[in-house]
């Protein structure tokens, strides 16, 4: 990533961590809580790249679809992706961007993928698109709480999307466990990735993550 990006990335951090210590608490869904996903035979939202869109809407959305795991994280086409930007064929792998794009538009590994492409074949402008997403998909979890305490953890629509965040951070994970605060939350120590700084604790609230889990071992039960 370029050194502009990170700068801007770690100043929403600085203003999500240390600049909301009064954020209210989120109001979240427990895992336990009977709660109906969006059936995988409903459409899912297909926005074009160019349009106007609600990020926090459409992170929900998706987050609440009962094919969360198979649309948007067992088959995210990583290798593909990888393999292409290895072989110089950056068309190709823009390719394998725009579909998976269609398919789970709320990726924001993916977007990072588009603006590193993108920048390879010199369309900046379709860059700066993919770029208003990335920023949208962040603003929309960082203002969703401070990240400080469990009750004002930022809500994520999956532990990869905590994953996502950190990594856009340059932030590396040095341990993770499940704290009940309540809310259930993730609480993850970080630090730079390369190390060498203070370590420091943020804590992320996946509650669609467990809504769906709930929902998986409750299919699994026996009649």
């Amino acid at each position: 990533m370029r050194k502009a990006q990170l700068v801007i990335f770690g100043t929403f951090l600085s203003i999500a961590v240390l600049g909301n210590a009064h954020a209210q608490p989120i109001e979240t869904i427990d895992g336990s809580e009977s709660f109906k996903l969006t059936s995988d035979d409903v459409a899912a939202p297909n926005p074009k790249l160019t349009d106007a869109v609600d990020f926090t809407q459409l992170r929900s959305a998706y987050g609440r679809r009962s094919d969360f795991q198979m649309r948007c994280e067992s088959s995210r086409p990583t290798k593909d992706w990888v393999d292409a930007m290895q072989a110089s064929n950056f068309n190709g792998a823009y390719e394998v961007i725009t579909k998976w794009f269609n398919k789970c538009p709320v990726d924001m590994r993916a977007h990072l993928w588009a603006i590193d492409t993108l920048r390879k074949l010199g369309d900046m402008e379709k860059a700066d698109a993919h770029k208003r997403w990335l920023f949208g998909l962040t603003d929309s979890i960082i203002k969703s709480g401070d990240g400080r305490t469990p009750r004002t953890a930022f809500v994520t629509i999956s532990v990869s999307e905590e994953y996502a965040l950190l990594t856009m951070f340059r932030l590396q994970r040095v341990k993770q466990s499940l704290v009940n605060g309540p809310p259930l939350v993730d609480q993850m120590v970080v630090e730079p990735v390369g190390g060498g700084s203070k370590q420091q604790v943020i804590y992320f609230n996946p509650y669609l993550h467990f809504v769906r889990l709930s929902h998986m071992l409750d299919q699994s039960k026996p009649n």
